[in-house]
């Protein structure tokens, strides 16, 4: 996966953009509110991941009293330790509330892949050329945006959407397609031949898309 580097400015602005869409995915959850919009069909790819978030959530909830408890001769230390302990709890249900709730969509006319609040990249149906369940790593374990040579090694830039490190679903592209680049915005665009996301059920995912783009099968 290429690296990418981008101002300290653009960064910033990234992570601050990131905690405020958490903030919005956790009140979206409590209301069972997805963003979903009205003749969407949602695609969820949370089921690998979204356990493995809950454990980090659990285990951060435990650690919060456990060391407020273990800090109760020292105040001066054990307030901004919980205040601490209690934002980092809060951020991590953030994460696990946006890919709950802003799942890819299948719409009228083009396929939205999504990860969490903070990308949204449309793909038109007329612009897919094929369709593959083939799986493909990146090289972080984490959920990621990243960019690579495209898998039969031509010309171009591949677009991974990865949850817990890999993609499964593969959409060639018809032509390249000029998109923001989505990990690292204001640092210019990307020019993709081939888009890499994760589905739950990748199989069903691919005859839709199959179809709607009307290649048959």
């Amino acid at each position: 996966m290429s690296a990418t580097s981008a101002p300290a400015s653009v960064v910033v602005r990234r992570l601050l953009a990131s905690e405020a869409g958490g903030y919005r995915s956790i009140a979206r959850w409590a209301r069972r509110r997805p963003d979903v919009p009205t003749g969407a069909e949602p695609v969820g790819y949370s089921q690998i991941s979204g356990p493995m978030m809950w454990l980090f959530v659990i285990g951060s909830a435990v650690e919060v009293v456990v060391v407020h408890v273990l800090l109760h001769r020292w105040p001066w230390v054990q307030w901004p330790v919980l205040v601490l302990g209690v934002w980092g709890l809060v951020f991590m249900l953030g994460l696990l509330a946006g890919v709950r709730t802003h799942p890819h969509l299948l719409t009228a006319h083009a396929l939205r892949v999504r990860s969490g609040p903070v990308l949204d990249l449309g793909i038109p149906y007329a612009a897919i050329a094929s369709v593959s369940t083939a799986e493909r790593p990146l090289e972080s374990s984490a959920q990621v945006v990243g960019t690579d040579a495209p898998s039969d090694g031509g010309p171009g830039t591949w677009l991974g959407v990865a949850v817990s490190g890999g993609t499964n679903v593969q959409l060639r592209l018809v032509r390249p397609l000029t998109v923001p680049h989505p990990g690292l915005r204001g640092t210019g665009d990307l020019e993709v031949v081939e888009v890499g996301l994760w589905a739950d059920e990748p199989r069903v995912l691919a005859r839709e898309l199959r179809q709607r783009a009307g290649l048959g099968g």
